[in-house]
């Protein structure tokens, strides 16, 4: 509707027989230049000098404030400006059936585009504690499978502060019966449990057992005396705690061999006993290499063919055909010489 269309002449009574044709009518779309309508149907009277002036869809395709402007013979000029807003916008808005913002549908399976939401349109700090309420995210509003392996971006997850505390009711030195625990048996074994109350308030042990019939947990070292009831704990994982800065964090952690039990000590033993590692190749001996390279270095030279002219010393690959290290070697009948070992071939 655009009016009311008033007489020129008199400045006071309707306009009602008006011919507003398509190109009488004049729109600026967001502040560009005037153009007619694209809608060819004439306007028509409604009542009181208002009328009825048809337009279509390439005439609110703009995003931005439209001017409709007509200033017919006869009468004094009228306009009208809309805002043309996005599809989406004016259902959310303005439908019939648009729902409440606070409406349990506002948001819906497939209304945000995939990959909408990464880590970068995030900024730092935007969800925090605070701004989470409790009980925000619960099982029932994450469904099932929502997280699996292929939502977590490899390392999404680095670190577990605590995954179990207990209050323990009793227990002699080295263990804790009574335990307030629902793990399965023997799941924390080798990890680290960190007792945060009483006597032994920030020592750490090393768990080498869980006895889920006699709800019993077994640390070592022992802590030299009974545990005594109330003392509370927590348990850690084995990945992802740094043991040196767990030590130097806790004062408490003062037990000869700390560092060398339990779980430190395996790790040691299947570095030393059960893991293999491969020949150094094709390359020359750096100066500043690891241990496990130097020794690589030694069982290489000592297991692999060897040859030597009078001016070579070559060190063959495990396939006994290609030099991987060699040497230059002379002897002036008094001083025999053997030069830097150096890459092959």
């Amino acid at each position: 509707m655009l009016g009311p269309f008033i007489s020129s002449a008199n400045g006071s009574s309707a306009s009602t027989g008006l011919t507003i044709s398509q190109a009488d009518v004049r729109l600026s779309k967001n502040g560009a230049n005037f153009a007619q309508k694209s809608s060819g149907t004439a306007a028509t009277h409604n009542e009181a000098g208002w009328y009825s002036v048809p337009l279509n869809g390439t005439d609110a395709n703009t995003v931005g404030a439209l001017i409709v402007a007509v200033h017919e013979a006869g009468a004094l000029p009228v306009w009208r400006e809309f805002q043309i807003v996005e599809e989406d916008i004016f259902e959310a808005l303005l439908a019939s059936s648009a729902a409440a913002f606070n409406s349990s549908d506002q948001v819906t399976v497939g209304s945000i585009a995939a990959n909408a939401i990464t880590a970068t349109s995030i900024a730092s700090f935007a969800l925090t504690a605070v701004k989470i309420g409790t009980d925000a995210i619960t099982s029932d509003k994450i469904a099932a499978n929502a997280i699996g392996a292929s939502e977590l971006a490899a390392d999404a997850i680095t670190e577990i502060r605590s995954l179990a505390t207990g209050t323990s009711d009793s227990g002699g030195a080295g263990e804790i019966v009574d335990a307030e625990r629902t793990e399965a048996d023997d799941v924390w074994t080798g990890a680290w449990i960190l007792f945060t109350s009483g006597a032994f308030a920030n020592k750490a042990r090393i768990i080498t057992d869980f006895d889920a019939a006699a709800d019993r947990i077994t640390f070592s070292p022992s802590v030299g005396a009974s545990v005594g009831s109330g003392i509370t704990y927590e348990i850690l994982p084995n990945a992802g705690v740094d043991v040196q800065s767990l030590r130097g964090a806790n004062s408490g952690l003062d037990q000869p061999g700390f560092l060398i039990n339990g779980r430190v000590d395996a790790d040691v033993t299947n570095s030393l006993a059960t893991d293999t590692y491969a020949e150094p190749g094709q390359e020359a001996p750096g100066a500043t290499v690891s241990l496990a390279t130097k020794i690589g270095y030694l069982y290489k030279f000592l297991r692999n063919k060897i040859t030597q002219t009078s001016t070579t010393l070559s060190v063959f690959a495990d396939d006994a055909s290609t030099v991987d290290q060699k040497a230059t070697v002379s002897d002036d009948a008094t001083t025999y010489t053997r030069g830097e070992i150096g890459t092959g071939p």
